[in-house]
């Protein structure tokens, strides 16, 4: 396993990881797992691509696919839906201003993923240096 996971319960799951793309997949996985045993009602599709984003985006562009550098996942299912929160140890970025210029450029190969996070409802928000992306999944009906 390249990666440390750590249950908290029913509710929590903590899994932290060396940048590494490869590692991404493996993360998504046990967060989908972890929300299907504990019978979490969500967007299947939104929840994996929006994490998925995120964490790729935590290793190429936070961490500068560093592989000494770590990202930090945190999953909590809460009443109206799964709350995530993704560290890296970069330096950060300024979000106010990525976010100003895509929304301009949609149609090109970087900076979409701000876009997608949006879209998708992973109501995504960021501390204000730049190294950490919450987002929230409301809750479906089953």
């Amino acid at each position: 396993m390249s990666y440390q996971l750590q249950e908290t319960g029913h509710s929590g799951l903590n899994i932290s990881f060396y940048s590494d793309l490869d590692t991404v997949n493996e993360v998504v996985r046990e967060a989908l797992n972890f929300l299907e045993k504990n019978h979490a009602v969500f967007d299947r599709f939104a929840f994996k691509l929006g994490l998925f984003e995120g964490l790729v985006n935590a290793v190429k562009h936070g961490n500068s696919s560093n592989p000494a550098l770590k990202v930090n996942f945190y999953l909590e299912i809460c009443t109206g839906g799964v709350k995530v929160i993704i560290t890296d140890e970069g330096p950060g970025f300024d979000w106010h201003k990525r976010l100003k210029r895509s929304k301009r450029s949609a149609c090109s190969v970087s900076g979409r993923g701000m876009i997608l996070l949006q879209e998708f409802k992973c109501h995504p928000e960021y501390n204000e240096k730049g190294n950490e992306l919450s987002m929230f999944f409301a809750a479906q009906e089953a």
